[in-house]
């Protein structure tokens, strides 16, 4: 929560096998490549893939996450103007796992507007939960 409203936060699995995710923490920050044992100590958190899983356009996914996403600053308001340019600037949690995925054809923004947020992803139709801790997927953004 940041002044009463209820965000989340996301990354992007980018090996699971060595426990690494690229997230945007902070405003002004580069995205970096993180070690996934912190969500262990978050009292809630949602893992989702795609309903339609493909370890090989999944790693494809990841392998571009890497090379485009890292070092990219934290904006705010990225996607104003433009949600899904050829070069980014700027990205935020969301974003960043959003703009991987729409360059391979699949737009987990659930509600297509400007601004991806958690909420938009974790509402996504194209994902399944695969783990759940601390919150009922149904219930957290209804």
């Amino acid at each position: 929560h940041s002044l009463g409203w209820r965000h989340g936060h996301a990354a992007i699995v980018t090996d699971a096998e060595k426990g690494e995710t690229i997230e945007a923490i902070l405003l002004g920050e580069p995205a970096i490549l993180h070690d996934i044992e912190k969500w262990k100590t978050y009292p809630s958190f949602i893992h989702l893939r795609l309903k339609e899983y493909d370890s090989i356009k999944a790693g494809m996914i990841a392998e571009y996450a890497k090379r485009k996403m890292i070092g990219i600053p934290y904006g705010l308001l990225a996607g104003i103007p433009v949600k899904a340019p050829d070069e980014i600037k700027k990205t935020q949690c969301s974003h960043l796992v959003w703009y991987p995925y729409k360059r391979f054809g699949y737009d987990l923004d659930s509600d297509g507007s400007w601004l991806v947020t958690p909420k938009d992803i974790a509402n996504s139709d194209l994902l399944e939960v695969v783990q759940v801790y601390g919150v009922d997927p149904e219930e957290i953004w209804p």
